[in-house]
């Protein structure tokens, strides 16, 4: 879900303490939610539609120590554009009748042209809906500062900005996810006040953006404080999580076990796993019908349709592991490395394994040796095709230590046939979030190369279509452009969605 970690922290609620301010332990316990919170979500994968939210995870498997939130793109310069075999044609952009018009320019914001009375009707799967909400550091000092305006674009496959609605900045307004042709957008929006107060909830933050009148009309389940928006289904129906016991346990356990719902529109939630220890990421299946979560026994599998559930050991005691994404209908990856072979990596043995829910064996896929790429956190990865994942990735020699720290990360496809690099993110930029829809996956960047740890955020990147299957790449939104005064544009204020995609 895009957002800091001041955005989540907006998710807690005064009722942590009805008689007056948080004190410290409580506060700090809070924020031991908080920031697993922003680990364990970084993902969800979904045929159907997953939440834009772009929360990144950290503290990796690996060790990798930090990512960054996702980049507020900016100029299109379209390359190649991709056009997968497989997957339905992209709906171009439409024929204008007359010369296209130029909207306002906005600092930090892409070009684009006012969006034509009809375009709504005409986009189709492959056009990306952003939200913009430049930050920079400027030149003079090291505050941040931020426009005063957001503003939403639809862009086409090939990388044309049309300018839709602008909003204020306050309330915020975040993507969630959104339908093609549709005239209204899923929704999370948050203001500056609720943010300092904690007094954010999804029955207060999620709703339906209007993509025509800019309105928000809020109707989020009710939830505490703790829920989250996970995915959505073909059918409409959302996935959420909430811990219950938040209040009770913020002082003796910071990672208390979950719930997870199914909420059908206009439907109350209905409970589908409890108690869900799970560790950093859940995945639905290729078909939507199941999702996996890795808990302290294995992996389990848990139905949408009735909460049916199913537990599968991992079979390795002294080893720690992660999801990475499902294969197909059958089988899941997971990354796993042992905790006994010192503080060298690959004397850990990291290695793939897939978990078939069909027989419940686990079985050795790939082993990795120097010069490979491995996945960079938690769900990391992104089903394609059965038998093809692509994993955000970060280089591995024979000396890397059990704490890669924050390396470049890259893009790797993973099949039975071996390992391949992707193209699309340069080798001074990191992968954020990527999203899938049929055969191209969509891969947004940011940087923190020479950045001081203290940075108020990263570098803007870009937002790339890349064709798996040709290697053919479209840059649909590029970093904003220099300006006097701005040291560098931050990579924290852009989601969006792409129109028939999956993932997180």
């Amino acid at each position: 879900m895009s957002s800091e970690l001041g955005t989540l922290l907006a998710r807690a609620v005064d009722e942590l303490s009805t008689d007056g301010p948080m004190d410290e332990l409580r506060a700090a316990g809070l924020r031991r939610i908080v920031r697993r919170r922003r680990v364990e979500r970084h993902s969800v994968e979904s045929v159907a539609a997953v939440a834009a939210a772009g929360v990144v995870g950290t503290a990796a498997w690996f060790g990798l120590d930090r990512l960054s939130p996702p980049p507020p793109a900016h100029d299109p310069t379209p390359s190649v554009t991709a056009t997968p075999t497989p997957t339905p044609s992209a709906t171009p952009a439409p024929e204008p009748t007359t010369a296209p018009t130029l909207a306002p320019a906005v600092a930090g914001v892409p070009s684009a042209f006012v969006a034509p009375p009809d375009l709504l009707e005409q986009t189709g799967p492959g056009w990306m809906l952003a939200s913009y909400r430049p930050r920079y550091v400027p030149t003079d000092r090291d505050d941040v500062e931020q426009a005063d305006d957001q503003v939403l674009h639809l862009v086409s496959p090939d990388g044309a900005h049309y300018a839709v609605v602008t909003l204020p900045v306050d309330p915020t307004v975040d993507i969630l996810y959104w339908d093609a042709g549709a005239p209204r957008a899923r929704v999370r929006q948050w203001t500056e006040d609720e943010r300092l107060l904690m007094t954010l909830t999804p029955a207060t933050s999620t709703g339906w953006l209007d993509l025509r009148t800019g309105t928000v009309t809020l109707d989020g389940p009710d939830f505490n404080p703790t829920g989250e928006f996970l995915a959505v289904l073909p059918d409409g129906t959302e996935l959420w999580s909430e811990n219950k016991d938040y209040d009770e346990n913020i002082d003796e356990d910071p990672n208390p076990g979950e719930e997870i719902y199914a909420v059908a529109p206009g439907a109350q939630p209905r409970l589908l796993a409890s108690d869900a220890d799970w560790r950093y990421h859940l995945s639905l299946d290729p078909g939507a019908e199941r999702f996996a979560i890795l808990d302290a026994e294995g992996v389990a599998i848990t139905s949408v349709a009735d909460g049916t559930q199913q537990h599968i050991s991992l079979g390795r005691p002294a080893a720690e592991c992660d999801l990475v994404s499902w294969l197909d209908r059958t089988g899941v990856l997971a990354a796993c490395r042992t905790t006994t072979g010192g503080t060298r990596l690959l004397d850990n043995a990291p290695a793939l394994y897939r978990v078939d829910t069909g027989d419940s064996t686990v079985t050795l896929v790939h082993s990795f040796v120097a010069g490979e790429p491995i996945p960079a956190f938690p769900g990391a990865g992104s089903y394609v095709r059965d038998g093809v994942v692509v994993f955000a990735s970060v280089p591995v020699t024979a000396d890397t230590t059990l704490d890669v720290g924050a390396a470049s990360i890259g893009l790797t496809m993973w099949t039975a046939d071996g390992l391949s690099s992707l193209p699309g993110v340069p080798a001074d930029m990191s992968t954020a979030r990527t999203r899938v829809r049929g055969d191209v996956i969509y891969v947004d960047t940011r940087g923190w190369a020479g950045l001081p740890p203290s940075a108020d955020g990263p570098v803007a990147g870009s937002v790339v279509a890349i064709d798996t299957l040709s290697g053919s790449t479209t840059e649909l939104s590029s970093p904003g452009r220099p300006q006097d005064g701005v040291a560098r544009w931050l990579g924290d204020d852009l989601t969006w969605w792409v129109a028939g995609a999956s993932g997180g």
